[in-house]
């Protein structure tokens, strides 16, 4: 549940950063670079994608050493691919990286005892039950 909610979470938090550094993307620094992206009007740090990324494969890492470490993997290969196809900087996919990573796991720290107990209550209840109980 937390992979998920902290993930929206941390794109939340990302679009003020965004806008609060307003860093313009490299095609529009640059107008004569190739970029295999369509090109965007929005800002190049932190990267959206990055900040997604980061914050997902964190949250999976609390699920499975072995996902968190897939996605890990996969988010990494992803923002290089933001940096290749033009659309962003080296330092714009690290800091999204970091700060999706961050969000998630400090939410993860606040959230973990209130979500926890709320997830135990909902399985007790008898539609919930009914949905998690093995067919037969």
């Amino acid at each position: 549940m937390w992979a998920g909610a902290g993930t929206l979470l941390a794109v939340a938090v990302n679009q003020p950063v965004a806008a609060l550094v307003a860093e313009a993307r490299p095609y529009a620094v640059h107008p004569a670079a190739l970029t295999l992206v369509d090109r965007t009007t929005d800002w190049s740090f932190p990267s959206d994608h990055s900040v997604m990324a980061g914050a997902a494969a964190v949250g999976l890492l609390l699920v499975s050493r072995r996902l968190g470490a897939l996605a890990l993997a996969a988010a990494v290969l992803m923002a290089a691919t933001r940096v290749y196809v033009g659309a962003h900087y080296p330092h714009d996919v690290v800091a999204g990286l970091l700060l999706g990573a961050a969000v998630a796991g400090l939410g993860w720290l606040l959230v973990r005892l209130p979500l926890t107990r709320l997830v135990g209550a909902l399985r007790t209840l008898p539609v919930i039950e009914r949905v998690l109980s093995p067919v037969t």
